[in-house]
């Protein structure tokens, strides 16, 4: 079997000749849910939840797909680098068939249920002005949460917020410059009466 497309990635289950083409499209969308993952050969075995007649087992006796990654190859010095993000079986996915051929499967995207999206937005409003200053912040929060529930949450002005494994946090507030004279970057360094508060309240912290 040949794979054809200029920019697709070789993969053994997909065959291993790669001939340049511009042919090759997706032209066939259904969603899946993944029921087996290989993280070795970057695959999820999956089942189709829609109907549609292209939504058959392919050719090889099961839904194989690749995984798509946005980051990722080889430094100049070989060594690879890149992004692998946690699959699991249940997962909601975006199949693509090139050339609508249920033997040439591809992942495009994954999507998490409602309840999870509710879970991981945090906001307080279902929709923002995006030029609405008040709001401005909420608006633009990008919020990545890990599977180690820590995080990064970035809002509209540049507030940061790092949560690290055994609740260690860290946080950067620009707009709220009225605090500044607590840490060691204003024009004056911290005084001495406040690095004492400091760390008794940390001492305190620490004994939670």
């Amino acid at each position: 079997m040949e794979l054809k497309g200029k920019s697709s990635r070789i993969q053994s289950s997909l065959g291993s000749k790669l001939v340049s083409s511009s042919d090759s499209i997706v032209s066939t969308l259904l969603i899946a849910r993944v029921t087996d993952i290989n993280y070795k050969e970057n695959y999820v075995v999956f089942v189709p939840i829609t109907t549609n007649s292209t939504s058959r087992p392919s050719t090889r006796g099961t839904n194989q797909a690749l995984l798509p990654s946005d980051f990722a190859g080889r430094n100049g010095f070989g060594r690879s680098y890149g992004v692998i993000n946690p699959v699991h079986v249940g997962d909601i996915v975006l199949i693509g068939l090139l050339e609508s051929d249920a033997a040439k499967p591809i992942v495009i995207s994954r999507y998490p249920d409602t309840k999870i999206a509710t879970e991981l937005t945090n906001q307080i409003a279902e929709h923002y002005e995006p030029a609405d200053f008040t709001t401005y912040a909420d608006a633009n929060r990008m919020t990545v949460v890990y599977p180690d529930q820590g995080y990064n949450i970035h809002d509209g002005r540049g507030n940061l917020t790092l949560k690290f494994s055994g609740n260690t946090f860290m946080l950067v507030r620009p707009d709220i410059p009225n605090v500044s004279h607590s840490t060691d970057d204003g024009q004056s360094p911290i005084s001495a009466q406040i690095f004492l508060e400091i760390r008794m309240v940390l001492a305190k912290i620490e004994t939670l």
